[in-house]
């Protein structure tokens, strides 16, 4: 789950600054086909435009369509959010000793090191639908 913030190959590191901007409030996962993870985030509404009113529980059994990964990347997401400076201590650790690191795992082993805590996303139905929505376009359903 680390691969969500540190965003190697995706220019501009959107989904790393996405992930961690505190105007968000409430987020929708979903686990595609490809085996990627679609995220998207809204400072207070849904996917239609209306306030989502009380966060769904991620409770699988009150939420029996949740994929147990889509839970866990939440729980990783918030994580992050919540703990910046231990995920970067996991980060640091993963890549210690690697002969080859990729800049990008230093570059966010960094970023996160600065970066303030900040509230934890809610789970957001609405948002869910348009994650999953993203799992059809190009890009994401392939291997």
């Amino acid at each position: 789950m680390l691969q969500l913030y540190i965003d190697d190959g995706v220019e501009g590191r959107s989904h790393r600054l996405k992930m961690v901007d505190p105007n968000f409030r409430y987020t929708g996962i979903a686990h595609c086909k490809s085996d990627r993870i679609a995220v998207v985030y809204s400072e207070n509404k849904n996917s239609n435009g209306v306030s989502p009113g009380k966060p769904a529980p991620i409770n699988p059994s009150v939420r029996p369509n949740a994929k147990k990964i889509e839970l866990i990347a939440l729980e990783a997401i918030n994580k992050i959010r919540m703990k910046p400076k231990a995920v970067a201590k996991q980060i640091k650790d993963f890549y210690n000793g690697a002969p080859n690191i990729k800049p990008t795992y230093k570059e966010a082993y960094k970023t996160l090191l600065n970066l303030a805590p900040t509230h934890p996303v809610k789970w957001s139905e609405g948002l869910s639908k348009a994650a999953l929505d993203q799992c059809s376009e190009p890009g994401y359903n392939i291997k």
